[in-house]
C-alpha cells in the first residue's frame, strides 16, 4: 500500500512538503521555507537551539515531522529527501535536517545554489549531504524507483518527479509552466509518463489567475527588443540572477537591438557555472556582447565571500562606466538595487527599466 501525507502546500503557495510511506521506505518530497518567511532572520543550522527549533515548528514555520531535525531525538522514520528544484520554497529546511538523511538534489540546480551561497558567504545554510540526481536517469530509494523529468520553469535543472511502488504509480510535477524557453517540455512530460497514473499531485500557482494571457520568454524577447531600438537612451533590466530563461531572454533581446548586455560579477559567475549545463550566454570569448561592470558594494561584497580571484577572473570582460555613459544606447544593464552605487556614478541619462520581479518587492528594501 502506498500512503501519501501532504504536509505542507495543499493550501499555501510556497513550503512545499509531501510524505510517502510504502513497504517499511518512507520519503519526503521537498521540504521548503514558507514564502512569508525571511531565511535572513534564521539561526545558522549548526547554531540552532533545541528551544529556538521548538519555537519554530510551534510556529509552523518548520513542519513537525518526528526525528527529522538535528535536535529531534525521536525516532526518524524518514529515509531520504528528494528536492524538485533549486527554490527556498522546495528546499529550504534541509540544512536543518539530521546529516543521517540523504537530500537527493537535481545536479544543474545544485551547482548553480552552492555557487549563489558562496559568493553570498551563506554556505552554513546549504544542506551538508547532497546526493545528486540527472533528469532521465532513474534510481531507487529502498521501495521506491523514482523517475525524474526535466521541466520548464524559473529554476534551473527543475524536475518533476515520477514515483513508483509495485503497481502503484505517483507523479509529482514541482512547480512547471508551459511558456518559458524549454515549453516543449511539458508535452514531453505527457508522452515520457508510464500509464496509468495513480496519484497526480501539482503545482497549482496561477490557477486563481484571471488577469489574461502570460507572455512567453520568446514573446518578451521581441516586445523588449523593439522598446529598446526605439529608444536612445540606456535600458535597464530589474530580474533575479537566478532565473536562467530571463537573463536568456535579455541577452537576446539585447542582441536583437544591437545592445551588449551588461551584468554584475555577481550575476557573471552564475551565468558561468550553469554555462556548463547548457547553451547559456556568459561573460566569455565566445560571448563577446556580454560585458561586466562593477558596483563598489556589490564587488567588495563577492570579494569578501569568495576571494579576490572571483574578481580578478572578471577583469578581461570589463565595461567602462566612460563609455556605458558615452554611449548609453549601446547597452543593457541588469540593475538591482544592490547596484545602486554604481548606478548613481553615472551622469543624468535617459533610462528604459524593464521590471521583471514580483510586484509585491517594489515595495520592499532589496539587496542582491
Amino acid at each position: 500500500m502506498l500512503r501519501c501525507v501532504l504536509h505542507r502546500g495543499n493550501c499555501q503557495i510556497g513550503g512545499t512538503c509531501i510524505e510517502l510511506q510504502a513497504a517499511g521506505t518512507c520519503i519526503l518530497l521537498d521540504i521548503g521555507l514558507s514564502l512569508n518567511t525571511d531565511n535572513d532572520d534564521l539561526t545558522p543550522p549548526s547554531e540552532t537551539t533545541a528551544e529556538l527549533a521548538a519555537k519554530l515548528v510551534s510556529e509552523g514555520i518548520f513542519p513537525d515531522i518526528a526525528g527529522i531535525y538535528r535536535w529531534d531525538e525521536r525516532p526518524c522514520e524518514i529515509d531520504a529527501i528528494i528536492v524538485s528544484h533549486s527554490h527556498l520554497d522546495h528546499w529550504g529546511i534541509t540544512p536543518w535536517v539530521k546529516p543521517t538523511i540523504p537530500v537527493y538534489f537535481p545536479e544543474a540546480g545544485w551547482k548553480l545554489l552552492e555557487k549563489s551561497f558562496r559568493l553570498l558567504g551563506r554556505s552554513a545554510f546549504l544542506p551538508a549531504n547532497p546526493v545528486f540526481f540527472k533528469p532521465g536517469k532513474p534510481f531507487v530509494i529502498g521501495n521506491f524507483a523514482v523517475h525524474p523529468h526535466l521541466v520548464d520553469h524559473s529554476a534551473f535543472g527543475a524536475c518533476a518527479l515520477e514515483i513508483t511502488h509495485d503497481d502503484k504509480h505517483l507523479v509529482y510535477t514541482g512547480d512547471f509552466r508551459s511558456h518559458g524557453r524549454k515549453a516543449s517540455l511539458w508535452k514531453k512530460l505527457l508522452t515520457d509518463v508510464q500509464r496509468p497514473v495513480d496519484i497526480l499531485i501539482t503545482e497549482g500557482t496561477t490557477l486563481t489567475r484571471t488577469d489574461g494571457k502570460v507572455q512567453t520568454e520568446q514573446e518578451l524577447e521581441v516586445s523588449a527588443a523593439e522598446a529598446m531600438k526605439s529608444f536612445k537612451g540606456l535600458a535597464l533590466i530589474w530580474a533575479s540572477s537566478s532565473n536562467i530563461d530571463r537573463l536568456v531572454t535579455a541577452y537576446k533581446a539585447a542582441k536583437r537591438s544591437n545592445r551588449i548586455l551588461c551584468v554584475d560579477p555577481y550575476t557573471a559567475h552564475i551565468m558561468t557555472v550553469t554555462a556548463k549545463h547548457g547553451k547559456i550566454p556568459h561573460p566569455s570569448k565566445e560571448y563577446a556582447d556580454v560585458k561586466v561592470y562593477f558596483p563598489s558594494r556589490l564587488g567588495s561584497y563577492v570579494m569578501n565571500n569568495a576571494g579576490e580571484s572571483a574578481l580578478y577572473e572578471l577583469i578581461p570582460y570589463k565595461v567602462e562606466r566612460d563609455d556605458i555613459a558615452l554611449n548609453p544606447e549601446r547597452y543593457m544593464m541588469l540593475a538591482r538595487p544592490s547596484v545602486s552605487d554604481y548606478l548613481g556614478k553615472l551622469p543624468a541619462l535617459p533610462m528604459l527599466l524593464f521590471y521583471s520581479m514580483w510586484q509585491g518587492y517594489l515595495e520592499e528594501e532589496n539587496s542582491i
